[in-house]
């Protein structure tokens, strides 16, 4: 499955450098054209997602890890392939992808707090924290507001949530 996600945002990458080959039309879209610092990494930060769910999978996938956080890590998924969220993939091609890297970004960064460890080494790389900010820069404020208070809610949810195994003799059934 990552494979797959991993060739559809080359290929989407490779559309969209055909079609607009510089961060200008991008300036533009997004917010302020008066904006003159971007750092060439900057639309590598969607071709990431699938670095960064292997990370996540790992996460989820390792019992030492606090089932809440293991939750957490796994509900990232659902923002990634659920293509009805705050930029559209189909209509924004490649860029729409931008929101679920600053999604699974956010979420990593949330679980690492959480976890008190470096739990994911993909966030380690120093190129990724400077296209981040770069983002953050270019986005409408209320879209990072957004994606940040996203995480916060689905944090506070599974922060109550109930884990505990319920035995109701079906353990021994076939």
């Amino acid at each position: 499955m990552l494979e797959l996600l991993a060739e559809h945002l080359a290929s989407l990458r490779k559309v969209f450098d055909e079609q607009h080959g510089s961060l200008e039309p991008i300036k533009d879209f997004l917010r302020d054209p008066a904006k003159t610092s971007c750092p060439t990494d900057l639309l590598e930060l969607p071709a990431r997602i699938p670095v960064f769910l292997q990370d996540l999978t790992a996460f989820v996938r390792s019992e030492e890890n606090d089932q809440r956080l293991r939750a957490l890590a796994g509900s990232v998924f659902g923002y990634v392939f659920n293509p009805l969220d705050l930029i559209d993939d189909e209509e924004f091609g490649y860029l729409g992808f931008i929101d679920d890297a600053l999604n699974v970004y956010y979420s990593m960064r949330r679980i690492e707090q959480e976890h008190g460890t470096e739990a994911f080494p993909s966030l380690r790389d120093p190129k990724l924290a400077p296209a981040v900010a770069a983002w953050e820069g270019l986005l409408k404020q209320d879209l990072v507001v957004s994606l940040k208070s996203y995480i916060d809610q689905v944090t506070a949810i599974f922060r109550t949530a109930d884990f505990s195994v319920v035995d109701d003799g079906a353990a021994g059934r076939e």
